[in-house]
């Protein structure tokens, strides 16, 4: 059933609005995708080793775990940090911003930005 509605979105979106409509949002996401994943995996492979992972150690086995989880804390708190620049920057142009605005968004982009604001 999913996978029809699905192709129908595709045929209904390809008529109104053109085959290139599909990938009008790529640009945006790849320039938050790469440099967000850049930094994940940084954080991962640099904390990992200086945890003092070694591979075939069975003693270090659940470092790379621990690593995960730091990494991803780190790449959270710098993705918040940079949408709420993000947000100051749009509120100080002058643009109307409403706090449900400024939710709809955080949560759209970011769920886990609630963590630092309060859901």
């Amino acid at each position: 059933m999913c996978l029809f509605l699905l192709q129908d979105a595709f045929i209904q979106i390809s008529r109104r609005e053109g085959v290139r409509s599909l990938w009008s949002g790529l640009p945006p996401t790849m320039v938050m995708a790469v440099p967000a994943t850049v930094l994940y995996f940084t954080a991962y492979d640099q904390l990992k080793y200086s945890m003092g992972y070694r591979e075939n150690d069975p003693s270090t086995q659940y470092v790379p775990i621990l690593a995960g989880i730091t990494a991803r804390g780190i790449y959270h708190l710098v993705l918040s940090a940079i949408f709420i620049s993000l947000l100051i920057f749009i509120m100080n142009q002058g643009l109307t911003c409403s706090f449900y605005h400024i939710r709809r968004f955080l949560y759209k982009e970011e769920r886990y930005l609630f963590v630092t604001i309060g859901k």
